[in-house]
This record gives C-alpha cells, sequence and structure tokens, in this order.
C-alpha cells in the first residue's frame, strides 16, 4: 500500500502527517530566521517535528539534498555563519513519530546580508531589503534619520512610525518615513476641479509620482504602496485608497481617528512644523480636505497650527512612504 498525504495512524504501513504551514524567513545580520506551524488541522495528533534541510543554488528536492541544519519539536531555528550575497534555500519536511516525512512543496529563499544596528550608517538598499524581510531590528526606532538624495538636494528622512501602515497588497509595513523638511513649496493640493478630495488632487496623481520618478533607483524599487483613508468634501464619505508617496492626514499629525491615527513620532511630543530646504519654517500640506468649505484643504502653518488654506496655493510638501 503506498504511503497517503493525510494524517493518521494504525494499519500496517505508516501514513504522512500533515506539512508545516507558514513557512518563513527572516534576516539578521549573516543569519536567517526560520518560522513555522504546525499542521492544522492535524486530527490525530500524528505531527511530531520538521527537518529543515538547507541547499544553495535551487532548492532541496528531497530530505537528503542539502545540508540538514535542524530537526526537531520546534516552530523556529536561527541559522548562523552565512555568507553576505549567498541566497540560500530551505526546505521544510514534517514527520510523524515513525520518521516518514512529508514531502508537500514547502520552500523559501533569503539572501544573506549584513546591515548595522545603527540605523543611520546602513545604504537605503539595505534598509529596503530589511523591510521587504521584515526583520527591522529592535534599534531602528521612531526618531531615527537618515540621508537621501532627491533630484540633487540632499533632505533629512525620519521614521516616524513601526508596524503603522498596511500594504495594499497585505501585511503590516514595518516602518514608515517621511521628509523632515518640505521638498517643495510650488505645488497646488488640486488642481481647480472642483472635486475636493485626495483621490482626484494633483498633488496625489501628478505631483507626487513625478517626486516618486526621480528618487533613489533603489527606493523608487523599494516603495511599496500602502492604504491610507482620505475624506471626500463633497460626498463627506471617508474612502480609502493606495499611494506609494503620501501626506499625512491631518488626524495623523494629531490624535484623530477619521483619516488614519497619530504617528508615533508626532505621539512623542515631535513638532509638526516642518522647514523648507533652507531651514524657514513654512506652511505644508496635509491630505485632508476641510468639510463643507470649497477649495479649502487643511495645512500645517509655521506656528504648529492646523489651519484651512486654498487648495490652489503653494505650500510644502512633506511626503511619507513604506518600504
Amino acid at each position: 500500500m503506498p504511503l497517503i498525504n493525510r494524517c493518521g495512524g494504525g494499519g500496517g504501513t505508516p501514513q504522512l502527517c500533515g506539512q508545516v504551514e507558514n513557512f518563513k524567513a527572516g534576516l539578521g545580520n549573516l543569519i536567517v530566521i526560520l518560522s513555522w506551524t504546525a499542521p492544522s488541522p492535524d486530527e490525530d495528533n500524528s505531527f511530531v517535528g520538521a527537518r529543515i534541510v538547507r541547499k544553495t543554488g535551487s532548492a532541496p528536492t528531497g530530505i537528503n539534498d542539502g545540508t540538514i541544519v535542524y530537526e526537531g519539536t520546534a516552530l523556529t531555528y536561527t541559522d548562523t555563519g552565512l555568507t553576505a550575497g549567498t541566497t540560500y534555500y530551505y526546505r521544510a519536511f514534517a514527520y510523524n513519530a515513525k520518521k516518514k516525512y512529508q514531502t508537500e512543496y514547502r520552500v523559501i529563499s533569503q539572501t544573506a546580508m549584513t546591515f548595522n544596528p545603527n540605523f543611520a550608517d546602513n545604504t537605503w538598499d539595505t534598509i529596503v531589503k530589511v523591510c521587504h524581510a521584515d526583520s527591522v531590528p529592535d534599534t531602528w526606532v521612531t526618531g531615527d534619520s537618515k540621508t537621501m538624495t532627491i533630484g540633487g538636494t540632499n533632505y533629512q528622512v525620519d521614521i516616524i512610525g513601526k508596524n503603522h501602515d498596511t500594504y495594499t497588497a497585505g501585511g503590516i509595513a514595518p516602518i514608515t518615513f517621511q521628509l523632515h523638511t518640505t521638498y517643495a513649496t510650488k505645488y497646488a493640493l488640486d488642481s481647480g476641479s472642483g472635486i475636493h478630495t485626495w483621490r482626484n488632487s494633483t498633488m496625489r496623481n501628478d505631483t507626487l509620482p513625478a517626486i516618486l520618478a526621480i528618487m533613489p533607483e533603489e527606493v523608487k524599487n523599494g516603495i511599496r504602496a500602502v492604504n491610507k483613508k482620505a475624506y471626500d468634501s463633497v460626498s463627506a464619505n471617508i474612502y480609502e485608497v493606495s499611494d506609494k508617496l503620501f501626506l499625512l492626514s491631518a488626524d495623523e499629525f494629531r490624535d484623530g481617528t477619521a483619516e488614519g491615527t497619530q504617528y508615533e513620532y508626532y505621539k512623542a511630543g515631535n513638532s509638526i512644523i516642518k522647514a523648507d530646504i533652507e531651514g524657514n519654517n513654512t506652511m505644508h500640506w496635509t491630505r485632508s480636505f476641510r468639510p463643507n468649505v470649497a477649495g479649502s484643504a487643511w495645512a500645517v502653518n509655521n506656528t504648529g497650527k492646523i489651519t484651512d488654506s486654498g487648495y490652489t496655493s503653494a505650500r510644502g510638501i512633506a511626503f511619507a512612504f513604506c518600504f
């Protein structure tokens, strides 16, 4: 009788337990942090443990094809002593009490890398990769900052929150970044169409995509869209939009809830006042439109007050993004 892929016991030929699930590979400094969950459902409790096989060049084809890095009952393993730049393939094989291995395909890969515990001492390429691997170290904290060159000018970029925003594709962005100064003070928030909403604004559809296009290549390619809430002053509804570059809403600067929640950076008491690149405090846009007032959006003035401004005015842009 051939082996069959279901949990259970009894009979002359041992049956297979289910395969492990949620097989993941996080990054550390020249380490890969593997984790998985037990098969579900596992009605007969036949799952005992898992063998993890590592290989370079291609995925393991069987339980002995590569290096057996772990076998046991734990649900996590840290693979150490790796070589930077080398891609490692890991395959998981669940087994039962009679050491019969489940061969349903569970493979992940990760490229080992080094990164610095001090956020600013890493390249943007490294920061992108660490964020994409969801392996941000605890030493990278809200308030840390690093310079980024955009269009030939150096800008300070701050970490304003961790695990705050949701990717449009699913999952939580480990870090949200924002310009510490304003990028420019020459752009209107809306084209004057009379549709007073972030969804249809010139800022969102023209200005910010133009800025994204001139950001460093590794940054531009690494930015992932996140879901943001936006108020429509015509319909009085809150809509969800998907953006790669976005302005913070008034609620995200202050303690609000309608268009998102306040970022940790501002909750900690950091000023919402923004200066331009020359160091002069200037008004800057939020993505919030003022209810019941045609042609008016909320902006932060040079004293830190959130006030209304005609949407065709020139105000600063302190955009945010996630990797």
